[in-house]
């Protein structure tokens, strides 16, 4: 019984149904054709049927999408299943990168309140730029690109399927057990032989048995760097070579002595060519309200061989080493990754404004770009090896240079801006003759103690309390000096002791009385020019001048 609702919800059931014919291919067509008639039995449900009409029958909905009314008679020529109302459910953005079924048609089917089950399609695929499209079409799409076919099931509803129907050791032969309703016979994409070329000069031909009776048809080769073994390519070229004519044959099911179901695989022997070919059914009519026998479509067709390149997980079995690989694509970014299982993972995310590249060695290192608009990051961590954990970083900005090192927390770093470059370390070596234009500034600020020191010889000038504080290895100390190296004055401020001379110490007691030294005269200081042992100091207890040589008194004079 067809029950058939109109535009405005009024339902009935349709009666007086003649040439009811209902059409279903894999992954193609679902509809129903029919002609009804006006009669006392039909009055109430004969003008509900009109276009955009739904038409219900065993529980699958269909649309009719062409009618044409002729004497009290209406011919419905064409209702499409309700699954093809997806075609006005539009989508709008993308998606992309690397998904699987579920996540496809997730993105798909969102708000059009159909549902799916994923009954055994695992494989992953890359996409880009998938989306803005009619869902019809992305579902059509999402098939090719995964393999696999949906079954239009009742209550919008979908089954995903790696392929739809049973492999079967069911057999017809022409003119034996199979009434022939319609036969074609296409040799067009026919090829006999195939090369594929893969790495490291592999090289590998497959010429097919049919070879025999076409002769030799070259097809377009193979070439892929991830087969090392022939073998392996073997199966490959076997897997691209169409060497078989395209059949198809519309047949009557009672002919056959088993159940045909819709992409059930059946052997086929074909006599004209003395070959058995495996065979699908790839569509099935049947007649509801009428004793008529089902016919089906059989075809060999191949279906469009996936790239393996496009799955997630790709196995090479060169070196016995495994890979996987991963590209995720969305409106606002794209990343692509590939891991070398145990090894490595290598990751490029690009968005408008950002581009990230890293590589990873587990357990050893991560290198790592990182580039902005207004800045260019480059990294490298060392990780887990016997010295510790490293990083090392350059970040480049419109207006700033900046480069850090760093180990177990020590760190140190170059920051280069138009104005200043700063230098921050816990020992920093300058090698060769280095000018300082005007000033050279040591220490944090005012009150800080800084120091230079000499290296290879036991010399080194700080700071101490106002002054300098200078060591030569023992030769020269001043403990306090305050130097004015651009005038002609040294103060020696409170310093108690100044060593210096060729051969040996001359001693200056009580430096601070002293008014001003230039090596040769002084008011209170002589200077001991040819090494004679002289010495002038004032006699506090006879107010006398003394001169006096070594040990011994020269003479003296009165102090007025």
């Amino acid at each position: 019984m067809l029950i058939v609702t109109d535009l405005q919800g009024n339902t009935e059931a349709l009666t007086n149904i003649q040439n009811a014919v209902v059409n279903e291919e894999v992954n193609g067509d679902f509809s129903i054709s029919f002609t009804s008639f006006l009669s006392p039995e039909n009055a109430h449900a004969y003008p509900l049927l009109e276009e955009e009409s739904l038409i219900e029958l065993d529980g699958h909905e269909f649309r009719v999408k062409k009618i044409v009314e002729v004497n009290k008679r209406k011919q419905v020529e064409s209702a499409l299943h309700i699954f093809f109302d997806l075609i006005e459910h539009q989508i709008y953005g993308y998606m992309g990168g690397t998904k699987s079924a579920d996540d496809i048609f997730n993105f798909i089917l969102a708000g059009s309140g159909w549902t799916f089950e994923n009954v055994d399609v695992t494989n992953y695929v890359v996409l880009s730029n998938f989306g803005e499209d009619n869902a019809v079409k992305l579902i059509r799409d999402a098939c090719n690109a995964l393999d696999c076919e949906i079954k239009i099931m009742p209550g919008k509803h979908l089954k995903l399927y790696k392929r739809i129907g049973t492999d079967t050791d069911n057999q017809f032969r022409f003119r034996h057990n199979v009434k022939t309703l319609k036969k074609s016979v296409d040799t067009s994409n026919l090829r006999t032989v195939i090369k594929g070329f893969g790495s490291e000069g592999l090289e590998v031909t497959y010429p097919s048995p049919m070879v025999a009776i076409y002769g030799e048809r070259h097809a377009e080769p193979v070439r892929d760097d991830r087969y090392s073994i022939p073998e392996s390519l073997l199966d490959r070229l076997k897997q691209e070579l169409n060497d078989v004519p395209e059949i198809s044959i519309e047949i009557e099911v009672t002919q056959l002595d088993f159940e045909a179901n819709l992409g059930d695989n059946i052997w086929t022997i074909y006599e004209p060519l003395g070959m058995d070919i495996k065979t699908r059914i790839a569509a099935r009519k049947w007649f509801p309200f009428s004793k008529r026998a089902p016919t089906v479509t059989i075809e060999n067709r191949k279906k469009t061989f996936s790239d393996i390149l496009t799955q997630q997980r790709v196995e090479i079995d060169q070196n016995k080493k495994e890979t996987r690989s991963r590209f995720e694509q969305t409106n606002e970014r794209i990343t692509m990754e590939v891991e070398r299982v145990n090894e490595s993972i290598a990751t490029l995310e690009l968005e408008a404004d950002n581009i990230k590249l890293s590589v990873e060695a587990m357990e050893e290192s991560v290198a790592a770009v990182n580039i902005r608009a207004d800045n260019i990051v480059f990294s490298v961590n060392q990780l887990g090896n016997r010295v510790g954990n490293a990083e090392s970083q350059l970040s480049i900005q419109a207006g700033l240079i900046s480069t850090k090192v760093e180990r177990n927390g020590v760190i140190s770093a170059i920051v280069q801006s138009p104005e200043t470059i700063k230098l921050q370390a816990s020992r920093i070596e300058l090698s060769g003759i280095t000018n300082v234009a005007d000033t050279l500034t040591i220490g944090s600020g005012y009150g800080s103690v800084a120091s230079i020191r000499f290296n290879g010889a036991d010399s080194w000038i700080n700071t101490y309390g106002s002054g300098l504080q200078v060591s030569t290895g023992g030769n020269f100390d001043v403990q306090a000096l305050n130097a004015t190296f651009y005038g002609t004055t040294v103060d020696l401020g409170s310093a108690n002791r100044i060593i210096w001379g060729n051969n040996g110490p001359t001693n200056v007691a009580f430096a601070s009385n002293a008014g001003a030294v230039n090596g040769y005269s002084a008011s209170d200081l002589v200077k001991d020019t040819f090494s004679q042992g002289l010495g002038l100091y004032r006699d506090s207890s006879t107010g006398r001048i003394v001169v006096r040589q070594g040990s011994s008194i020269l003479g003296a004079l009165a102090w007025n």
